[in-house]
Formats: structure tokens, sequence, C-alpha cells
């Protein structure tokens, strides 16, 4: 079925192509009769390029060109048709190459079960942008599309100055089929690998009069050519698209020079024009080229005035077609090939086997390659310069050697002139068609000589054979297997624009826009360009920064993220490895941060360090205090620290989400009329009834300072409303340095029954997902009880105090380096949140430049996904709930089980609980045995009420057979092995089912 797909698309992209450009094709004169039809499809792509760049800059969008060309092309067409003979078909050994050459482009996304972008050339992001905006939208209006960094990139100046015909191409193809251009991507580098040969073919055949044979061998050649593969997927496609016309411009060049042909002279001058609109730069190696066939009619032309005369004039048509990218190349394209910077990893100049084709591109494996490989590229390499020089050697057209030297010095002067290795490979493959066309020609010339030079040239075939066949599947083979930039996971997003249904701006969190930065970030814009995207958000080339505010239709969190600290009491629609999308309330108009950091500048990649990340939804919370109140403003749609415009009179719910240390009365100031709120410690929401806005908004303890955590703009409501959150700690810190001595004044406020530990770790500031960061310096404690305790920490000793007892800090690696230290909260095993105390910098063993990081609240959410039980085991103990990692697992797998224990009373002896999943005939294929509660809190030492989690990890047996297991727990007497009587009878409890495969 993908297959199916990808024919299709290809298809409707060459058919219209060629319905494009055949009128002018067969327009062509009669030395070009043979190949009118194979130069078709070039001449549609320019043509459509030049009409979808001025089209998209003079205000139309691609949806509005693509009718205007069609008209345009078939009135060419039936111009034409009244007067001229019918073309020639294409021979079949040409059909052949073509659709191997398609297979060989397409191959690895077939191999992977999917048509997005290859590879690692990240240009693609603005070519498949430009190709879906630019349905809807035109250069001029583009700013007014929905934010995000997708629309940011392609309505940025310097990209929309430049000209990507391919991109304008694409879309007008995909609206043939109403396909999206992250789907027809591959398909359509397939088909400019296509249009190429043709173009290729057209050129060799018919303008150098090579022989058929010849001129098939010679495009097989470059059909197989590893590097052209390698373009092909790293979806460059401007170059591609670029190589097509200046293929087809080269064999309408010659007979427009040599025979003053007029139809040739125009095709010739709009195949100019529409590469200045495909890919400017190409025009360097049309330059070249097409002097070296300037030259040659100069030659040949007695009357050299005249071939003069047609070169300027073919020159001065095709700057006109092309006069605005030409225009604005000084500034799209300054100082072309100047650079140095190594780019994709290629900073040295790329070996002539590679260039040839007879050996495979590595700079993705970094492999060293075999000893066979290298004597057999050599040995290809060889055979393809012997018929190269046969070639031109054997051959009758001068223009066919003026093209081959003015290759050749072209390709020198990239090398020892220009001397850029990324710009040297690059430009090579814009001449090697030309060099691979010849070669293939030269052996097809050996080969009818005689009877030895037939041995001769099959045993040069074979070398190039096995030499190109070689590079060609390897690479093929390293496309197919390496993760691309493009991940599953970001194809998968395909399924959101019929999933997200509401109309309105998604928001992304700074945690969300973190770990989404770069070209993921880039794939959610395209997927979501119909919705204005808020938040810090960066894409691989630019970034949106959009403040949350207004109504929201959804927003993107990370998975670790609490959503009720944005406001969001919903559960999430969809899910990935990282971040999570919820449903925004459609009674919450707008919405008001009280975090200092709630938008914070996305770090990307190894930029990204554990300490930024860890940061990441910490900061000070706006306060409102006795001698300082904190004034709000609302309108009809939005909420504000500033005074805000009148709006017409409208009504309205304020909800508050409100954190205090301490109970008190908060005096609440609604438009003049005050009100008192009793606040208890914690969180608390509170909602007005009613309001008539716009209105303002004051709050003012009576006591302590109250901290704003948020504040949300909802609709209308009866009443007032107050209450509670429970299940959270409350934490604030205050941290001063004297030296290397950190004091810590640590506030606690536990809104639940639950028992918790604190941790002090110090760890290595890195940078990057996948840096292990080294391990300074660790201990950990029960969590102190409600109240403010003084911490103090030593850096430079190593030495830890809580409540002026000792803590016992275990040192680790203490190396020089920058370091951070934080308090973690565990729940069970669990750490739930990681608080920055400090960063330092260790030198020469020496602790310096100490930095105190406080926050003045910090809220731990200590609800876990869990499935309810309630059992007693024995009299003192309750199981609550439990948590599985997973209900699906593989022999040998392991299996996290979490319990929720509660004390009813104070268990004696302290009991051991035991975990064990049991097959069909009460088998045990995995077992743990442990304190209850875990070493940390003896069960000795409970009281009644508290809870606390236990999470048990549990190793499946890899000789465990597939089927269904019970999980079974209970609690013993460590000194008898006695076990417990369970509430609902026997003695043990089954929790769940648990699948085993093979």
């Amino acid at each position: 079925m993908l297959l199916f797909h990808a024919l299709m698309m290809s298809a409707a992209h060459l058919l219209l192509c060629f319905l494009a450009g055949l009128g002018l094709a067969l327009f062509l004169p009669t030395t070009l009769r043979n190949v009118q039809l194979l130069l078709a499809p070039a001449i549609g792509l320019a043509l459509l390029a030049i009409l979808g760049f001025y089209g998209t800059v003079a205000g139309l969008t691609l949806r509005q060109i693509l009718p205007l060309a069609l008209v345009l092309a078939f009135a060419l067409l039936g111009l034409r048709l009244k007067r001229g003979a019918a073309p020639e078909p294409p021979p079949i050994g040409l059909s052949l190459i073509l659709l191997g050459t398609w297979g060989l482009s397409v191959a690895p996304a077939l191999a992977k079960g999917s048509l997005m972008p290859l590879g690692f050339g990240m240009d693609v992001e603005f070519y498949m942008g430009l190709a879906a905006y630019l349905k809807d939208y035109s250069y001029v209006n583009l700013i007014h599309a929905p934010s995000s960094p997708m629309q940011a990139l392609i309505s940025n100046p310097y990209i929309g100055q430049i000209a990507f015909g391919a991109a304008y191409v694409q879309g007008m193809a995909d609206l043939l089929g109403g396909w999206e251009a992250w789907h027809t991507w591959v398909p359509m580098q397939a088909n400019l690998r296509v249009m190429a040969l043709l173009a290729l073919y057209a050129l060799l055949r018919g303008s150098l009069q090579i022989p058929a044979p010849g001129a098939l061998i010679g495009t097989a050649l470059c059909g197989i050519n590893s590097l052209l593969l390698w373009l092909t997927y790293n979806n460059f496609s401007a170059s591609l698209a670029g190589l097509v016309v200046v293929l087809a411009a080269l064999a309408v060049t010659w007979p427009a020079l040599h025979e003053g042909d007029h139809a040739a002279l125009l095709i010739g001058a709009i195949l100019i024009g529409g590469l200045a609109c495909l890919y400017w730069p190409m025009l360097t190696a049309f330059g070249a080229l097409g002097a070296g066939l300037g030259l040659a009619a100069l030659w040949l032309n007695p009357q050299r005035g005249a071939v003069i005369r047609r070169g300027l004039l073919l020159l001065g048509l095709g700057a006109l077609v092309g006069w605005l990218p030409n225009l604005r190349s000084p500034h799209t394209f300054p100082g072309l090939f100047a650079a140095s910077t190594a780019y994709m990893r290629i900073g040295d100049f790329v070996a002539p086997q590679v260039l040839g084709g007879m050996l495979r591109f590595t700079h993705l494996e970094h492999v060293r390659l075999a000893a066979w490989e290298q004597h057999l590229a050599n040995v290809g390499l060889l055979a393809l310069g012997l018929g190269l020089t046969w070639g031109v050697w054997r051959s009758s057209s001068l223009a066919l050697r003026s093209l081959v030297i003015f290759a050749l010095l072209y390709i020198l002067g990239l090398r020892w002139v220009v001397g850029y290795p990324y710009g040297y490979f690059r430009g090579v493959s814009y001449v090697l068609p030309i060099l691979l066309g010849v070669s293939g020609a030269g052996l097809a010339l050996l080969w009818q000589t005689g009877r030895p030079q037939r041995i001769v040239t099959g045993l040069l075939g074979l070398s190039i054979l096995a030499a190109a066949g070689s590079a060609s599947s390897l690479t093929l083979r390293s496309y197919s297997t390496i993760p691309p930039v493009y991940t599953d996971e970001s194809n998968q997003l395909a399924a959101l624009p019929s999933l997200l249904e509401r109309p309105g701006a998604i928001f992304f969190s700074s945690a969300a826009a973190d770990r989404l930065c770069g070209v993921r970030q880039s794939a959610w814009g395209y997927w979501l360009r119909e919705h204005p995207l808020q938040g810090y958000l960066r894409g691989s080339f630019a970034e949106s920064v959009q403040a949350r505010q207004g109504a929201l239709a959804y927003a993107v969190l990370s998975n670790d993220e609490d959503p009720a600290a944005h406001g969001l009491n919903t559960a999430p629609i969809w899910q990935e490895r990282q971040v999570r999308i919820y449903p925004v309330a459609p009674t919450q108009r707008a919405w008001l941060a009280g975090l200092d950091r709630y938008l914070v500048p996305p770090a990307c990649n190894h930029a990204s360090t554990n300490l930024h990340r860890t940061n990441l939804g910490l900061g000070n919370y706006l306060s409102a205090r006795p001698d300082a109140a904190l004034d709000l403003y609302a309108n009809a749609d939005t909420l504000s620290l500033a005074p805000l415009p009148s709006t017409n009179p409208t009504t309205g719910s304020i909800q508050l989400a409100l954190i205090a240390f301490s109970s008190q009365s908060l005096d609440l100031d609604l438009g003049g009329t005050t009100r008192q709120i009793a606040l208890r410690p914690g969180l608390q929401i509170y909602q007005t009834e009613a309001l008539a806005l716009p209105i303002s908004i004051r709050l003012r303890p009576q006591q302590d300072a109250v901290l704003l955590r948020w504040a949300s703009l909802e609709a209308p409501s009866a009443s007032a409303t107050q209450y509670e959150i429970d299940d959270l700690l409350l934490l604030q810190t205050r941290v001063r340095a004297d030296g290397t001595l950190l004091n810590l004044d640590l506030r606690s406020l536990n809104h639940s029954p639950q028992a918790l530990r604190m941790a002090i770790e110090i760890y290595a500031e890195v940078s990057g997902y996948t840096t292990p960061a080294g391990h300074y310096a660790g201990g950990i404690v029960p969590l102190p009880d409600d109240g403010t305790h003084p911490i103090s920490l030593d850096l430079q000793q190593l030495s830890a105090s809580l409540n002026e007892t000792p803590i016992s800090i275990q040192p680790f690696e203490r190396t020089d380096g920058r370091y951070f230290a934080a308090l973690w909260i565990y729940q069970g095993e669990a750490v739930r949140r990681q608080i920055p105390i400090a960063r330092f910098e260790q030198q020469d063993g020496q602790i310096r430049n100490v930095e105190p990081l406080d926050d003045n609240a910090v809220l731990v959410p200590l609800t876990r996904e869990a499935t309810p039980v309630g059992a007693t085991i024995g009299t003192s103990i309750g199981l609550n709930s439990y948590s599985l990692s997973s209900t699906s697992l593989r022999p040998g797998a392991n299996l996290d089980v979490g319990i929720l224990w509660e004390a009813l009373g104070v268990p004696a002896n302290n009991p051991l609980v035991f975990v064990q999943l049991l097959g069909p005939n009460a088998e045990k294929v995995a077992q743990w045995d442990g304190h209850v509660g875990g070493d940390w809190y003896p069960s000795g030492a409970w009281h009644p009420g508290m809870q606390i989690w236990q999470d048990i990890p549990l190793r499946i047996s890899a000789e465990a057979r597939p089927g269904t297991y019970q999980l079974v727990v209970g609690v013993y007497d460590p000194s008898t092995g006695v076990r417990w009587g369970v509430s609902s009878g026997g003695d043990m409890l089954t929790l769940g089912m648990v699948e085993i495969g093979p």
C-alpha cells in the first residue's frame, strides 16, 4: 500500500510538470524532436517555479496559481498541437533505468514503513513548510499565519527572499491529491532524480548526438551514483531540482546558439530564469558549462557575430525572467562558497572515488573502509576515467568536448580556488551527470570498435558495476537502518490535526518546549500550523515567542509536569514518550501565571544542562504582603498585572490559586468592594461569583505573605467557591552563602498523610540529555515535620546538618568542574522533585563561585496513578492502592510494583512483605521479600493514620512460560514465618493479572 501511495504521488508530480512543459517542448527545433517529450517535465518544472515564485510574491496563493498555470499550459499545448508533428516516445531501456532510479530513491522510506523525510539535511524544514503554507498564504500575508517556529522560519525576511521553486511545485502537486508535503516529500525527491535523468538523456542524445546505447549507459551511471543518492536521501531538493533544469537548459542552449532557433532561445531563457527561481547558486554551474557550449558554437559557426548576439539575447532574456532572484542574490547568497565551516560533519574534501559514485559516503557512520572496498573503488574510478577519456577522444562533437573541459575546470576551481569542502562536493554534483554521461558514451564507443575492445569494455563495465553497485547498496543500507532526523514519534504527529478539532491556540509549557526543542518542535509546528502556538518555542532554524494569553484550546506539557500548575483539571487526550496534550476547559477565557520563570527560553540538545532542566517550573511566585498589595486587572478576554484598555462590558468569574504557609485572612478587593477570605496553610482555589468586567482586583493579606500561583478568567459562576488541594507538599527555600558554607531555611508543609524522604545531592552540571553527570556527594534523611528547619551544608568539607543534627554525606567523584546542590524529594523510591539550592565550581580542589538558589514556594504533587484496593492485613496495616509499571511483559523483564500502605496501628515485630507472581499452577516466576514500608522507615516507628509508598522491584524469571499470572502480596512475621490474615479472606491478596508473552 505504501508503494502504491508513493507511485500515485510521484505520478501526480511528474504529470503536472509534464503537462506544464509539454506545450513549450513541442516548439523545440527539429534537431531535438526525438527528445521533446523528455524535456517537457524539466521545462514544466522551470515554468511552474517561475509562476509559483512571482505569484506568491505578488500576493497569490498556490491554490490560486495552479489553475492559472494549467490554463497557460493547455493553451500552449493546444496552440502547438495544431501545427506540429507527433514527437518520438522514449526508448524502453530508458524507462527501465528511470524506474530503477525511482525505486532506489524511495527504498529507504519503504524499508522504514513511512514516506516522511529521510536523512539529516535540515533544509527540508522550510521546504516542506513553504509547500504547506503557500497553498493558502502568499509571501505578502504569510506573516498573518498562526504563530509557530515553522511560520516564523518561512516568514523570515531572509528565507522569504530566496526562491525555492521545488517547494512551490510540490505544493501545487499536493493540491491535486489533497496530500501533505510531509508524505509527498520522498516521492517528490525521487521524481526529481527521474526528471534529471530524462534531461540528461535528452542532452546526450539530442544536443550532443551520442548514440542511444551510449546515452543509456551514461544515464544509468548517473542513476546509480551514490553521491546523488546521498543528496536525495538527505533532502537536497533545491540541488536536485536545479540539476534537472541545468541539464535541460544545456540541451536547449546548443541549438539556440548554434542554429539560432527562436523557440530554443525563448525556452532556454525560461529554463535559465527558472533555474534562478529553483536554486540560484546553480547558475554558476550553468555559466561554466554554458560557456563551453558558447565557445564550441563560436568555433563551428562562421557567423560568430550572430552567435554572440544569440548568447547575449539568451542570457539577457534569462536574466529578465529571473530578475527578482538575481536582484536578491547578493543578500540571499552572500559570499557564495566563501565560508569554511563544516556542515553535516563534512569538514574534509570528499575523495574522487566518492564523487564518482564508486565509494560510499561514510560521514554518518565513520566506518573504516575494507581494503577490498577501497581497491574496488580505485578500479571503478579508473574505469570511469578511461570511459570519459575515450568518449572525449572518439567523439565528433566539439560541444561534448567543451562541456567536459569546462566541467573539469569548474571542479578544479571549486577544489583549489574556492577551497570549501562542503561547497566542493555540492558543486561537483552539479556537473557530475555530464561526466558520467560522457563516460558511458565512451564505453559504448569502445565496445563498437572490435572484439578485443569488447573484452576490455566488458571488464571495465563489470568494474564500474561492481564498485557503483557496492557504493549504492551500502548507502541505501545506511539510510534504511540509521534513524533519520525525523523519528517515528514525529511521524505520529500526523494524527494531531484530526484529533485536535477545537480551533484556538495551543500552549507549550517551558518544560515541554525544552524537550521538543529543535527538529521535533518544527514537526509539531508543521502539523499544528492551523493553530497559533504559544510559549517560547525553538525549531531548528527559528523560534517563536508568544506569552500565554487569551482562551486556549489545548496545552502541551511534559509527562512529569503537574497539570494543575498550569490551571488544567482535565485528563490528557494524547501522549508520547516525553509530552502530553491536555484540553483546556472551554470556560477558561484567559490565564495569568504567578511564577516569574513561567516562560523560559528552551535549550536545545547539547545546550541543555541538567541544572537548566531541573530548574524548569521553579522560581518565585507573585507575592501579596500586608505592606505591599498585589494588583490584577481583567477585561473581557485578558488578565494582566498592568491596567488594561476598556472593552465592551461583560461578566465573568475570577479564579485564584493562592499559596499560604499560615492560617490568616486575605482582603480581596473586587472593583472597590472588599471581602475577606479565610486561608488555611497550603494551596487553595478561590473562585468568585459572576463579576462585571472590566474590573481591578487587589489582594492584601493581614499577616504573612500570600503567593499567587496563577489567576484565571472563567465563564460566569453562580456563586463564590473555595476548596483546598490535598496530597500536596509545599516547600520554601531561603539560601545564604558564607564562603563555602550554605545556610538553608527550609519551610515544609506536607498536606498529605504520606511519609516522605529528602536527600541532599550534589551532581556535576553537564550539557546534553545523554551525558552522564558525575555524582559529587549525597545523603538522605526522612523529610522533617511541618515547620521551618535550618539546614547547613559545607561544600568544602562535605558535612551537613538538619536541625543541628548531623546528616551523613557520602562523597563520590570529587574532581574539578561545575556542580550544583539540590534537595531531592522521594515518594517511595520515586523522585518527585529536585530543588536546586546552589551552584558552584571546584578549581584545584577548592570550592569557588558559590551561587545560592532559592524559591519562595515549591509545590510537589503527591498523587500517583494507582488502583484502589482498601484491604486490611492483620489489624494494624492497610493496603490502600497499588500501581504496576506494566501488565504485559516478557520473560526476564522487570516489573515495578508500587504499594501505598496505611498505618492502622503500630505493627508488631517489624513484619515482612512478600510479593509474588504466580502461574496457573501456583508456580512462582518472580518473588520479593522485605520490610513493610522499606528499610528507611521501620514499621515499628509508624503512627496511626500515616501512609507510605513502597516501590518493589520484581525480576521475572527468564524461564517463565507465556500465559496469565496473578500478582499477590502478603505480610508475615519474620520470627515465625506465619502469614497475617487479609480482610477479604486468606493470607494473601491478589492485586491484579499480568500477561507474559513469548
